[in-house]
């Protein structure tokens, strides 16, 4: 079997060579760059990737290395969401470092996966930095539990000791694009009136972070299903506060909601959305208020953590959860919107977080230092933990989800310890 410290090395190599040729294509097609930055994604992408192989080696650490190169094939794999990747450079053909010709998208769906398996087989056990916690070597892996996160109107990720929104590319076909290019700008007016005619009312406060939150995802070209559960979500604002607004902001949300509505069903990922909610099964009343209840305590107390949560997390979490505020009205899609975003969520912070605490987790993220934060992630692990206890039975019966009450019992093991 070849060297693992030979095997990284070259395939360092095999990764700066695909990306300096996606950045050389990315760059070919500059004119054809849309105006949502997709095309300068593609390129950054890129840019990242290099200076994070660049530095896989500077620790001598094997683990570190391996590490930055499963986070450059994520980066890689997940430019197949961005649309202008998909059908203006994955297409387009390469020579690998050994002259062989493909197109990017083989050599990503393809090539990649073996790399993510020969690490997979091969890590060497990782040695944690020592940190005030005692490592339990009967911890489970929790990162075999926490599945990969589901589509659901949030994502997140932690980046830089930060747990932050991960942002979800809108994926139209080709002959849709133009359409959509102008229902998107006619919205991004609309909610800019909408806005200013708000300020002027007595309105709850909600609408205009509502609508706030809308105009930026609009802006943003971007999650699709978030924008679709925040139409909801401020539809369920409008009818607690009608008797609040004057009859022509009313009639003015109203025709707001429904070209939303219109235009979020063009995107195949909402329509897909909206049909598995359709097949998940009913949660009663009172489970709903526990989803409400659990989502609310972790956006209320992860709104306190500034160190480690960045404020849009708690923010667009809230903004969720209205559309299930009264248990009695809510719909089936917002519920299942609900419970899917927290565990995201939870799956997250305990991924994210939990290299702190035994030797079941990844290890310790760059940007954490154990002795500055270490409490602060006590409380963010601890809150995720009692979170996946408490949602555990209501996601079982929903979406079929097996895996909270184990990696809740595998993170409070190891903080006992």
């Amino acid at each position: 079997m070849q060297n693992i410290h030979t095997w990284a090395r070259v395939v360092r190599l095999d990764l700066q060579h695909l990306s300096v040729a996606l950045g050389n294509a990315a760059l070919q097609e500059r004119k054809n760059w849309p105006s949502n930055g997709d095309g300068r994604l593609v390129k950054a992408t890129t840019e990242k990737i290099l200076r994070s192989l660049e530095r896989a080696f500077e620790r001598g650490d094997i683990n570190f290395a391996l590490d930055i190169i499963e986070e450059s094939i994520m980066m890689l794999t997940e430019l197949s969401d961005i649309p202008f990747y998909s059908e203006l450079i994955a297409d387009k053909k390469h020579r690998d470092r050994t002259y062989n010709l493909k197109t990017f998208r083989e050599t990503v769906s393809l090539r990649l996966p073996i790399y993510s398996k020969y690490i997979a087989s091969n890590r060497p056990p990782r040695k944690l930095a020592p940190t005030p916690i005692e490592a339990q070597e009967d911890l489970p892996d929790v990162s075999k539990i926490i599945p990969a996160q589901k589509s659901a109107p949030l994502k997140f990720a932690v980046a830089n000791g930060m747990l932050q929104l991960k942002r979800q590319s809108a994926r139209i076909s080709a002959d849709d694009r133009q359409m959509v290019s102008h229902g998107r700008s006619a919205l991004q007016d609309d909610a800019t009136s909408i806005i200013h005619s708000l300020a002027g009312s007595n309105a709850d406060p909600r609408f205009l972070v509502a609508f706030g939150e809308i105009r930026d995802v609009l802006a943003a070209d971007s999650d699709v299903i978030r924008l679709g559960m925040l139409s909801v979500s401020c539809n369920s604002l409008v009818s607690r506060f009608h008797e609040q607004l004057p009859d022509i902001v009313s009639a003015r949300l109203d025709a707001f909601d429904t070209n939303l509505s219109m235009f979020v069903s063009q995107f195949p990922d909402w329509r897909k959305f909206v049909e598995n909610a359709s097949s998940t099964e009913e949660l009663s009343s009172d489970e709903i208020q526990v989803v409400f209840n659990v989502g609310q305590e972790l956006a209320e107390k992860l709104q306190t953590n500034e160190e480690l949560v960045d404020p849009s997390v708690p923010k667009s979490l809230k903004l969720i959860l209205e559309a299930i505020r009264d248990p009695s009205k809510a719909s089936k899609r917002a519920v299942f919107g609900a419970v899917r975003t927290l565990e995201n969520l939870i799956g997250t912070i305990i991924l994210g977080f939990g290299g702190f605490f035994g030797a079941g987790f990844a290890g310790v993220k760059d940007g954490l230092k154990a002795s500055s934060k270490i409490a602060a992630i006590a409380l963010i692990l601890g809150l995720a933990a009692n979170s996946a206890e408490a949602l555990s039975p209501s996601a079982a019966k929903m979406v079929k989800s097996d895996w909270m009450e184990k990696a809740a019992s595998a993170i409070k093991k190891a903080m006992e310890s």
